[in-house]
């Protein structure tokens, strides 16, 4: 795609804004309409979530301190320390951030109008409805501007990342034959997060949410228990929610998960019914193997084949990154649009895909509960976490 086809895209024009005109935002986002032309690699940070698990009121997680610092704020120092502008996606309490940014006294005075301080770029998220399409927000600003170089893209949450990981990652970038790179790290550190499947030329063909695993266990054991075991509407039921407590997982996800199943349990729909709506194929992840093959693996064959996680943080060539990012689905078991599946979609597409391996894997922390914040917090306070200054990655 040659820099005049981007251009035919069409202008770029703020989607329908929930404020007033003339507002401080609708100022924000209107007004200012930053020029990423100049720059060889644009920081984008994700920080449009409700922090609905902070249980923090109306308030951003965001504004949530490390070392005395809000979170949002540690993003942009590290992203400037390493050379790059930042385009932020806003969206849940955007004023509350944009005011944060601008009224941090590491910065200067910003101009008189309203954020249009040079380094950083906004752009809203009206909807939330996944990382993917928070990232496809700054996708198609950026597209619009025609802009060619590469870009960055990570979570907002992920506040202890040190400058030198994001600098080594754009030199490695720069250096490797590839479209995509992702920063991993080992799965016994962070059983959470999504798993990452290498190739046997080192390169990544596929990154699985832990949640879609665990959805496929429990439909695999909800058909098994009716099929097999005999087992009642309330038997299977109560085994939901053991494997859930089992796990330590969020409860409040079941219904997301199970999407229609859970309600035709307690309805006392037909078992035979319910079993035969659960597929073979939604059992199974399917993976593009390297010879360009298809195969379907179980939830165990999965983690057999991995021992490395998704951090969330990413760096792209524009142009693939803006026709891959069009191409995700909602799919998956949180109806959400991950960004995780980029990886599949690049390989699908043609383009090369290579994993990094992050020297210390307590810098791609993030927090969504504050057993999570505090735990990042004692990690700063490490001397053994200090020792690795100043990051980097393998």
């Amino acid at each position: 795609m040659t820099r005049d086809e981007i251009k035919k895209l069409g202008d770029y024009r703020s989607p329908a804004l929930p404020f007033p005109a003339g507002s401080f935002l609708w100022k924000v986002l209107k007004e200012k309409n930053m020029d990423f032309g100049h720059e060889t690699c644009v920081d984008v940070i994700l920080a449009g979530g409700e922090s609905t698990r902070m249980r923090m009121g109306r308030h951003s997680k965001m504004g949530c301190t490390l070392e005395e610092e809000p979170a949002i704020i540690r993003d942009i120092k590290a992203g400037r320390a390493a050379g790059m502008k930042q385009l932020i996606v806003i969206g849940a309490y955007a004023e509350e951030i944009v005011k944060s940014i601008d009224q941090d006294p590491a910065y200067p005075a910003p101009p008189v109008r309203a954020g249009a301080r040079e380094g950083e770029g906004f752009v809203y998220q009206h909807e939330r409805l996944g990382t993917a399409h928070a990232a496809f927000q700054a996708a198609r600003f950026l597209e619009a501007q025609g802009y060619l170089g590469h870009i960055m893209v990570r979570p907002g949450d992920m506040a202890n990342v040190k400058p030198a990981t994001l600098r080594e990652l754009r030199q490695r970038f720069d250096q490797e034959s590839c479209d995509m790179m992702v920063v991993v790290g080992y799965k016994k550190k962070f059983p959470a997060f999504g798993r990452v499947l290498y190739r046997k030329d080192g390169s990544v063909y596929a990154s699985i949410e832990s949640w879609d695993i665990i959805k496929m266990r429990l439909l695999r054991k909800i058909r098994e228990g009716i099929e097999k075991e005999g087992k009642s509407h309330q038997d299977i039921i109560n085994m939901i929610h053991q494997e859930f407590e089992a796990a330590s997982l969020d409860k409040s996800k079941i219904k997301i998960i199970l999407a229609g199943i859970v309600e035709s349990l307690e309805k006392g729909a037909s078992l035979g019914e319910i079993a035969s709506s659960i597929e073979t194929r939604s059992l199974n992840s399917l993976v593009r193997e390297s010879d360009g093959t298809q195969t379907s693996l179980t939830p165990e064959e999965v983690e057999e084949r991995c021992d490395k996680v998704n951090s969330s943080l990413y760096i792209f060539k524009a142009e693939p990154f803006y026709q891959a990012i069009k191409e995700i689905t909602n799919d998956n078991a949180q109806n959400q649009y991950y960004l995780t599946d980029i990886i599949e979609i690049f390989n699908r597409l043609g383009y090369k895909v290579h994993g990094v391996l992050i020297k210390d894997d307590r810098e791609m922390d993030g927090f969504n509960t504050p057993a999570m914040l505090e735990r990042m917090r004692r990690d700063l306070d490490s001397e053994d976490f200090k020792k690795f200054e100043p990051g980097g990655l393998l």
